[in-house]
C-alpha cells in the first residue's frame, strides 16, 4: 500500500511494511506460494506499479502472530470520513 498525504505526495511507497513491525520477521519467500510483479497479472497497470510486487499465499498463521494486513473495516472508514 502506498502512502499518500493530503496534497497526493507519495510518503511511503511500501507502508504496511512499515506499519507493521511483524513483517521484520517475516519471510516473504516462506509463506508466499506466488510472487510476481503486477504488471504479469494486470494487462493495463500504470507504469508506476508495474514492478511492484503481487505475493499470494496462505498467512493465516503469521497474520495471527502479528498484524500482517489491513482489514476491509480500516478501508470503509477511510472512504467515509468527511474533510
Amino acid at each position: 500500500m502506498i502512502a499518500v498525504d493530503e496534497t497526493g505526495r507519495e510518503l511511503y511507497a511500501s507502508y504496511l511494511t512499515n506499519m507493521y513491525s511483524a513483517y521484520k520477521y517475516f519471510d516473504r519467500a516462506t509463506h508466499f506460494r506466488v510472487a510476481k510483479t503486477i504488471a504479469t497479472i494486470c494487462d493495463d497497470c500504470p507504469a508506476a506499479w508495474a514492478d511492484r510486487m503481487f505475493y499470494a499465499g496462505n498467512i493465516f498463521t503469521p497474520m495471527f502472530l502479528g498484524n500482517l494486513v489491513h482489514t476491509s473495516l480500516f478501508y470503509f472508514a477511510v472512504a467515509d470520513r468527511k474533510p
